[in-house]
């Protein structure tokens, strides 16, 4: 029997070997590794990836490695020293034919491959774009909106590239790492990932970066609508986008702050409840920016009455340059759209352990930020194919996938050369479920 103890919130299901049987307590993990191969992500990282290291030494395939790391991460594990003590080790090895690749070699594999970061951003954007052709033909529109944000993590200790930046980071004066995320709004995946060091602006790279994206799109036949915030805005970029034939709307932040009225007077910001006031115009014409693009201004006044604004065009609370034709309140409502992008930034940190410090290197956190970004999109892969979204539209948290589809007790047994899973009633109509093709 399965041994369980009460630990006042969940009850932890615990592995033992008895005799030629192995008790495991995350079966559902075997469903992710079917569906890593089936998606194509497999295929992809056998066929793309370049491993520098000598032929002679290497025991296990660097793909080999990539889709052990994307499973430990999908299981809880977000540190390379603790996949040696994962509950869930005996379960892995069976998945990899009895070997596993130890915590040090997958650190020297990535210590050792410094184009790593590269080769496994291009496999990022490939398998993304293939999710996005298949959305494409289940629907029949071409158009994607693209959001792009940047963020800054703490880190302490004397890594390479980590600096002070012009992030707020709390207490002052932190050092850290910047990590930028592109995302499909529709789909919410990551189409790319990319690690900056602490002290970096975020238009550095951002062109070659836009080049890439934009080139891959166009071959595809995607058109794409960037939305980006100040720090991405330049004439360059804007003229790069609309001369290969997609829209952008960027947002110019110039809030004004004023001043409320009454007992409780004090300095604030308007938000965005109450009367929206918009006014357009276009931006001059000159050398760097020969397009004449929309320029919208929005005001929000507040329906208490209490705020009170200049009405000068350069007082508004926001700013939109746009090469889109719609009218204004909906490029307002677009943009308002953009808030997504923080929670797929706030569950990359949290779950995914996004922009960490797992090495010295600069390289190897770079590699394994990108490493991150597939496992959260096999995770969202992997709850839209078995439809087990916690309410319509929405997916569920990390933890919450593993407490409720993966964390399922089963026991292996072997039958001559066969292997055979034996699961509780409860988990195996679970199982079923997950095994199920979309």
């Amino acid at each position: 029997m399965v041994q369980r103890i009460n630990h006042g919130f969940n009850k932890i299901y615990h592995r033992f070997v008895v005799s030629n049987r192995l008790i495991f307590r995350s079966c559902g993990l075997i469903s992710v590794g079917k569906l890593i191969e089936r998606c194509g992500l497999a295929t992809l990282l056998q066929s793309r990836l370049r491993d520098a290291r000598q032929r002679g030494k290497v025991r296990f395939p660097l793909s080999q490695v990539v889709v052990y790391i994307i499973l430990q991460l999908i299981d809880g594990t977000s540190r390379f020293s603790q996949f040696a003590n994962s509950p869930n080790l005996v379960l892995f090895r069976e998945m990899f034919n009895g070997r596993l690749p130890h915590p040090t070699s997958i650190l020297n594999a990535f210590k050792e491959n410094p184009l790593l970061k590269l080769i496994l951003g291009k496999i990022l954007l490939r398998h993304s774009l293939n999710r996005l052709l298949t959305h494409a033909k289940k629907t029949g529109t071409r158009k994607i909106i693209i959001d792009t944000d940047q963020s800054a993590k703490e880190i302490h200790g004397k890594q390479e590239n980590v600096s002070k930046g012009y992030f707020a980071l709390k207490p002052k004066n932190t050092k850290g790492f910047q990590f930028r995320l592109w995302i499909v709004r529709e789909l919410k995946i990551i189409l790319k990932a990319d690690l900056l060091p602490g002290s970096a602006h975020s238009q550095n790279g951002a062109i070659a970066d836009f080049r890439l994206v934009l080139r891959t799109l166009k071959k595809a036949g995607i058109i794409g609508v960037f939305i980006c915030d100040s720090g991405y805005f330049s004439a360059e970029i804007c003229n790069l986008i609309h001369e290969n034939g997609h829209e952008f709307i960027f947002a110019l932040p110039r809030h004004r702050t004023v001043r409320k009225r009454g007992r409780n007077a004090k300095k604030k910001r308007a938000g965005f409840a109450g009367k929206v006031v918009f006014k357009e115009g276009f931006r001059p014409v000159d050398k760097t920016n020969p397009y004449r693009f929309r320029e919208i201004f929005v005001r929000v006044l507040s329906n208490d009455g209490q705020l009170w604004f200049d009405f000068a065009a350069d007082q508004f609370t926001n700013v939109f340059i746009t090469n889109k034709t719609l009218s204004a309140e909906s490029i307002y409502k677009l943009y308002r759209g953009h808030a997504i992008i923080e929670t797929v930034i706030e569950e990359m940190k949290n779950d995914f352990a996004a922009a960490s410090a797992h090495s010295k290197h600069f390289h190897v956190n770079a590699a394994m930020l990108v490493v991150s970004a597939l496992a959260y999109n096999i995770k969202n892969e992997f709850i839209d194919a078995r439809k087990i979204h916690s309410a319509p539209g929405q997916r569920m948290r990390l933890a919450t996938l593993q407490a409720r589809w993966l964390h399922l007790p089963g026991v292996l047994t072997r039958s001559g050369n066969r292997k055979v899973l034996h699961l509780p009633q409860a988990a195996h109509a679970k199982f079923r479920k997950l095994e199920k093709a979309a």
